[in-house]
């Protein structure tokens, strides 16, 4: 049976790799690098014709004469030289799935985290400290509350199924409004956007990053949320204005923030959001479970045999001319 080379550049640790390995069809030849300079990486894209990333520059492209498809993993293309794929001949295409539910999951043990100060009450009894009754004053209900959710893809619908499933009342901003029966089916209310801002009391994003949504949220439209309200924020950091989010965090007119997304990734350790006790932070991790990795791994190389059949691709970004 002829192999075809794989080349996985995704960096991981041990045991997911594992998991990795184990989806692998047998007509794949996998590959995971052991030296990540640009050389090294170089050298292994040479022979490539599938390659699983996040990230890939033009540089890269270059240097993959024979490479067929790039699946990305996951559903964030701004990382890629697209256009550099594009002119090369060169088939994108996205993996969604794996996403949906690990993410939709974070983005409520945020929003309990900041709602119920976990942390706060974790370090104090780490501390040796018994608070029963000292975090109470600051805990709220998720129930009753009203959700707005920016962005109603498939993340965000299954945000809003969870969010409904504890009570709240949720509405929602997206581009392309649902039709009247969809949105009574997912149990949600349109708003446009500024009305959504200013009448949420907990606001979560789930738009993809573009020319449309970098800095979607700008100093204005964070001081124009209702005061007291929480920003949940698990797609990208650059869709939200960092130094406005400080501000309004530390002046009180947000009461809190669950962050899993960062302008900058690694952000630096300085940042001054770091320091607020009203935020709780998580290393862009929100789409990460073992379940998650497998099904992302399932689906990424049951695109490379469709592609090396001939037949539709999922989730296609770019449609190459290289066969």
């Amino acid at each position: 049976m002829e192999k075809h080379k794989v080349t996985y550049l995704l960096r991981i640790t041990p045991e997911l790799l594992e998991i990795i390995r184990g989806q692998v069809p047998a007509e794949l030849d996998f590959h995971y690098p052991s030296d990540w300079s640009p050389e090294s990486l170089h050298r292994m894209l040479a022979d490539s014709e599938f390659v699983v990333a996040s990230s890939l520059n033009g540089a890269a492209i270059a240097a993959a004469p024979r490479l067929r498809l790039i699946q990305l993993s996951g559903i964030g293309s701004e990382k890629v030289d697209i256009q550099a794929a594009r002119a090369a001949g060169i088939t994108v295409a996205s993996t969604p799935e794996g996403n949906v539910v690990p993410v939709a999951e974070h983005v409520m043990a945020l929003t309990l985290a900041v709602y119920r100060r976990l942390i706060d009450c974790h370090l104090s009894m780490r501390r040796g400290e018994w608070q029963m009754m000292g975090f109470r004053h600051l805990c709220h209900e998720l129930a009753g509350r009203k959700v707005g959710i920016v962005g109603l893809g498939r993340i965000g619908k299954a945000v809003a199924k969870r969010m409904v499933a504890f009570e709240a009342a949720v509405s929602y901003f997206d581009a392309i409004r649902l039709a009247p029966d969809e949105e009574a089916a997912q149990g949600v209310t349109f708003e446009p956007l500024p009305a959504l801002l200013a009448s949420s009391e907990l606001l979560t994003l789930h738009v993809p990053l573009d020319n449309t949504t970098r800095r979607l949220l700008d100093r204005d439209r964070i001081f124009a949320m209702r005061p007291g309200s929480v920003l949940i924020n698990t797609c990208r950091g650059e869709v939200v204005d960092e130094k406005a989010l400080y501000e309004a965090l530390a002046s009180g007119h947000l009461s809190g923030a669950g962050l899993d997304v960062f302008e900058n990734e690694p952000p630096n350790p300085n940042n001054p959001l770091f320091q607020l006790e009203n935020v709780v932070l998580t290393p862009h991790c929100a789409s990460g479970t073992r379940e998650s990795h497998a099904e992302k791994a399932t689906a990424a190389f049951a695109n490379m045999l469709r592609f090396l059949r001939g037949e539709p691709l999922r989730n296609m970004i770019v449609a190459g001319t290289r066969t």
